[in-house]
């Protein structure tokens, strides 16, 4: 399967009005995270975006103001504290 460039997914996203984030990988990810609302996305796209990225919600993560690496914001459990801190700038990794 061939990679498509960045750029391109950025122009298809754009030009669809298609909410997109782009984040540097954390500390237990390999691949750069996409962000955006998948309600409205293509699922063949999605699928190949899959093969390449780490795909989260627009609502659920955000990037750190200092790296711009990934951060999830939604806990997946009642035990899970965020690895994050949150300043008068924004989320900082923990």
């Amino acid at each position: 399967m061939k990679e498509i460039s960045l750029q391109t997914i950025i122009n298809h996203f754009d030009k669809h009005n298609w909410e997109l984030y782009i984040y540097e990988p954390n500390s237990n990810e390999e691949k750069p995270t996409i962000a955006s609302d998948w309600n409205n996305i293509p699922q063949q796209l999605y699928d190949y975006l899959e093969n390449f990225y780490n795909l989260d919600w627009s609502d659920e993560c955000t990037g750190c103001v200092d790296c711009g690496a990934h951060i999830h914001t939604t806990p997946t459990s009642y035990s899970d504290v965020g690895d994050y801190i949150v300043t008068e700038y924004g989320y900082v990794c923990g």
